[in-house]
């Protein structure tokens, strides 16, 4: 019973990655990007709308 308990605990845990990054160093995982570039689009398009703003009521 414990060795599959154990089986079940490691294969739950995610495979290690060797080489291509570098020491210590850990890749983002795609749904990290794909959030950052939906926020970093979401804040460019609400600084275009404040300074359209600005500027129309100038």
């Amino acid at each position: 019973m414990s060795s599959c308990l154990r089986n079940l605990r490691r294969d739950a845990r995610p495979p290690r990655r060797q080489g291509g990054a570098g020491a210590g160093e850990t890749s983002l995982r795609p749904s990290t990007l794909i959030l950052a570039a939906t926020v970093g689009l979401a804040l460019f398009v609400l600084a275009i709308r404040a300074l359209a703003a600005l500027f129309a009521g100038a």
